[in-house]
Protein backbone atom coordinates (compact mmCIF):
# COMPACT_ATOMS: atom_id res chain seq x y z
CA UNK A 1 0.00 0.00 0.00
CA UNK A 2 0.89 3.55 -0.71
CA UNK A 3 2.57 5.50 1.78
CA UNK A 4 2.02 3.04 4.92
CA UNK A 5 4.06 0.76 6.58
CA UNK A 6 1.99 -2.27 8.20
CA UNK A 7 4.37 -3.81 11.14
CA UNK A 8 2.10 -6.85 12.29
CA UNK A 9 1.43 -9.71 9.89
CA UNK A 10 -2.33 -9.66 10.90
CA UNK A 11 -4.95 -9.45 9.03
CA UNK A 12 -6.23 -5.78 9.26
CA UNK A 13 -9.63 -5.53 10.34
CA UNK A 14 -11.38 -3.11 7.55
CA UNK A 15 -11.04 -5.93 5.16
CA UNK A 16 -12.72 -8.08 6.62
CA UNK A 17 -16.05 -5.70 6.88
CA UNK A 18 -15.89 -4.38 3.49
CA UNK A 19 -18.15 -5.56 0.66
CA UNK A 20 -15.93 -4.14 -2.27
CA UNK A 21 -11.97 -3.10 -2.02
CA UNK A 22 -11.11 -1.12 -5.17
CA UNK A 23 -6.76 -0.29 -6.00
CA UNK A 24 -6.11 2.94 -7.02
CA UNK A 25 -2.09 3.26 -8.75
CA UNK A 26 -0.34 5.92 -6.60
CA UNK A 27 2.65 5.89 -9.12
CA UNK A 28 3.28 4.57 -12.78
CA UNK A 29 6.32 2.96 -12.32
CA UNK A 30 7.19 -0.90 -10.29
CA UNK A 31 9.65 -1.51 -8.14
CA UNK A 32 12.44 -4.00 -9.16
CA UNK A 33 10.04 -6.80 -7.61
CA UNK A 34 7.40 -5.95 -10.22
CA UNK A 35 5.05 -4.57 -7.41
CA UNK A 36 2.74 -1.94 -8.02
CA UNK A 37 2.08 0.76 -4.91
CA UNK A 38 -1.49 1.49 -4.32
CA UNK A 39 -4.51 3.48 -2.61
CA UNK A 40 -6.79 1.07 -1.66
CA UNK A 41 -10.22 2.37 -1.06
CA UNK A 42 -12.65 0.13 0.86
CA UNK A 43 -16.69 0.31 -0.07
CA UNK A 44 -19.26 -0.22 2.55
CA UNK A 45 -22.78 0.50 0.87
CA UNK A 46 -22.32 4.27 -0.16
CA UNK A 47 -19.68 4.99 2.20
CA UNK A 48 -16.00 4.78 0.81
CA UNK A 49 -12.63 5.18 2.97
CA UNK A 50 -9.03 4.85 2.17
CA UNK A 51 -7.68 1.74 3.77
CA UNK A 52 -3.96 3.63 4.64
CA UNK A 53 -6.33 6.38 6.91
CA UNK A 54 -8.38 3.40 8.41
CA UNK A 55 -4.87 1.30 9.38
CA UNK A 56 -3.38 4.35 10.57
CA UNK A 57 -6.16 5.66 12.96
CA UNK A 58 -6.43 1.96 14.65
CA UNK A 59 -2.37 2.24 15.26
CA UNK A 60 -2.16 -0.81 12.53
CA UNK A 61 0.77 1.27 10.46
CA UNK A 62 3.12 3.94 10.78
CA UNK A 63 2.94 6.84 7.69
CA UNK A 64 5.73 6.56 5.10
CA UNK A 65 5.36 9.36 2.78
CA UNK A 66 6.47 8.15 -0.52
CA UNK A 67 3.59 9.38 -3.51
CA UNK A 68 0.78 11.47 -2.15
CA UNK A 69 0.18 15.64 -2.03
CA UNK A 70 0.35 17.64 0.74
CA UNK A 71 -3.08 17.30 1.07
CA UNK A 72 -3.42 13.54 1.72
CA UNK A 73 -0.07 13.63 3.59
CA UNK A 74 -1.91 15.87 6.09
CA UNK A 75 -4.90 13.71 6.75
CA UNK A 76 -2.47 10.69 6.80
CA UNK A 77 -0.67 12.47 9.43
CA UNK A 78 -3.39 13.39 11.62
CA UNK A 79 -5.07 9.81 11.24
CA UNK A 80 -1.16 8.31 12.38
CA UNK A 81 -1.37 11.31 15.16
CA UNK A 82 -5.04 10.15 16.67
CA UNK A 83 -3.40 6.39 17.16
CA UNK A 84 -0.37 7.65 18.69
CA UNK A 85 -2.12 10.21 20.97
CA UNK A 86 -4.57 7.68 22.20
CA UNK A 87 -1.38 4.91 22.41
CA UNK A 88 -3.36 2.59 20.10
CA UNK A 89 -1.42 -0.77 18.41
CA UNK A 90 2.41 -0.18 17.70
CA UNK A 91 2.27 3.21 19.46
CA UNK A 92 1.32 1.86 22.93
CA UNK A 93 4.81 1.62 23.91
CA UNK A 94 5.93 4.83 22.04
CA UNK A 95 9.26 2.71 20.86
CA UNK A 96 9.14 4.66 17.48
CA UNK A 97 9.69 8.20 18.99
CA UNK A 98 13.09 9.45 19.89
CA UNK A 99 14.23 13.01 20.92
CA UNK A 100 17.06 14.55 19.20
CA UNK A 101 18.72 14.96 21.77
CA UNK A 102 19.58 11.45 22.40
CA UNK A 103 21.34 10.66 19.46
CA UNK A 104 23.24 7.34 21.34
CA UNK A 105 19.41 6.07 21.77
CA UNK A 106 18.90 6.46 17.88
CA UNK A 107 21.79 4.92 17.02
CA UNK A 108 20.70 2.16 18.55
CA UNK A 109 17.94 2.17 16.36
CA UNK A 110 20.05 1.47 13.25
CA UNK A 111 18.09 0.62 10.19
CA UNK A 112 14.65 1.36 11.61
CA UNK A 113 12.11 3.24 10.55
CA UNK A 114 11.53 5.76 13.50
CA UNK A 115 9.94 9.23 14.27
CA UNK A 116 12.22 11.73 15.80
CA UNK A 117 11.55 15.07 17.43
CA UNK A 118 13.63 18.11 18.17
CA UNK A 119 14.60 21.61 17.57
CA UNK A 120 16.77 22.42 14.86
CA UNK A 121 20.54 24.28 15.60
CA UNK A 122 21.37 24.69 11.86
CA UNK A 123 21.49 24.47 8.52
CA UNK A 124 24.19 23.29 5.95
CA UNK A 125 24.95 22.81 2.20
CA UNK A 126 27.15 21.59 -0.43
CA UNK A 127 26.81 21.78 -3.76
CA UNK A 128 24.99 18.04 -3.89
CA UNK A 129 23.87 17.99 -0.17
CA UNK A 130 21.76 19.90 1.81
CA UNK A 131 21.85 19.29 5.84
CA UNK A 132 19.70 19.82 8.90
CA UNK A 133 21.54 20.03 12.00
CA UNK A 134 20.66 18.59 15.16
CA UNK A 135 23.31 19.06 16.94
CA UNK A 136 26.58 21.02 17.50
CA UNK A 137 29.03 18.18 17.60
CA UNK A 138 28.67 16.93 13.55
CA UNK A 139 30.52 13.55 14.72
CA UNK A 140 28.11 12.32 17.45
CA UNK A 141 24.76 14.50 17.08
CA UNK A 142 21.70 13.76 14.72
CA UNK A 143 22.04 14.78 10.91
CA UNK A 144 19.63 15.02 8.04
CA UNK A 145 20.35 15.04 4.63
CA UNK A 146 18.78 15.05 1.13
CA UNK A 147 19.85 15.53 -2.37
CA UNK A 148 20.38 19.05 -3.62
CA UNK A 149 17.62 18.02 -6.44
CA UNK A 150 15.22 17.68 -4.29
CA UNK A 151 15.65 21.33 -2.99
CA UNK A 152 12.57 22.17 -5.51
CA UNK A 153 9.91 19.59 -4.15
CA UNK A 154 10.92 21.14 -0.26
CA UNK A 155 10.29 24.51 -1.05
CA UNK A 156 7.44 23.89 -2.48
CA UNK A 157 6.03 21.26 0.55
CA UNK A 158 7.07 24.21 3.06
CA UNK A 159 5.45 27.00 0.99
CA UNK A 160 1.62 25.26 1.66
CA UNK A 161 3.03 25.87 5.90
CA UNK A 162 4.02 29.91 4.39
CA UNK A 163 8.00 28.87 4.86
CA UNK A 164 10.82 28.20 3.17
CA UNK A 165 14.01 26.47 4.02
CA UNK A 166 16.11 29.21 5.92
CA UNK A 167 12.87 29.44 8.24
CA UNK A 168 13.85 25.91 9.01
CA UNK A 169 16.70 27.29 11.68
CA UNK A 170 15.20 26.95 15.14
CA UNK A 171 12.24 25.21 14.63
CA UNK A 172 10.74 22.04 16.28
CA UNK A 173 10.42 19.68 13.96
CA UNK A 174 10.23 15.76 13.24
CA UNK A 175 11.89 13.50 10.98
CA UNK A 176 10.76 10.29 10.02
CA UNK A 177 13.32 7.99 8.19
CA UNK A 178 15.40 4.98 8.33
CA UNK A 179 18.11 5.41 10.98
CA UNK A 180 21.93 5.40 9.86
CA UNK A 181 24.93 5.76 10.89
CA UNK A 182 27.68 7.71 9.93
CA UNK A 183 29.74 10.07 11.85
CA UNK A 184 26.62 9.53 14.62
CA UNK A 185 23.09 8.93 13.72
CA UNK A 186 21.90 10.36 10.50
CA UNK A 187 18.69 10.06 7.86
CA UNK A 188 18.21 10.42 4.35
CA UNK A 189 15.59 12.20 3.30
CA UNK A 190 13.81 11.28 0.19
CA UNK A 191 10.23 12.75 0.14
CA UNK A 192 9.61 16.11 2.08
CA UNK A 193 7.18 14.61 3.75
CA UNK A 194 9.52 13.11 5.96
CA UNK A 195 10.16 16.77 7.20
CA UNK A 196 7.23 18.24 9.83
CA UNK A 197 7.21 21.53 11.32
CA UNK A 198 6.26 21.16 15.09
CA UNK A 199 5.98 24.61 16.60
CA UNK A 200 2.50 25.55 16.09
CA UNK A 201 1.37 22.03 17.24
CA UNK A 202 3.35 20.99 20.57
CA UNK A 203 6.66 21.02 22.20
CA UNK A 204 9.22 18.20 20.71
CA UNK A 205 9.62 15.38 23.65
Amino acid sequence: MADVDVPTQDSPKPLTASKQVFAYPANANRDRWGRQPVWVVLSTGERKVLLQELLLRQGSAVFVPRYGSYRCHQQLRKAEASARQKELGIWADNGMVHASRHPARIEAHSGRYVLIEGRLVSLGKTRSTRYLNFGRHWKTDLTVTWPSRLDTNMQTYLKHKGMSLSDLAGRALQIRGVVGVKDGPYIEIEHPGQLHVLDRERKPQ
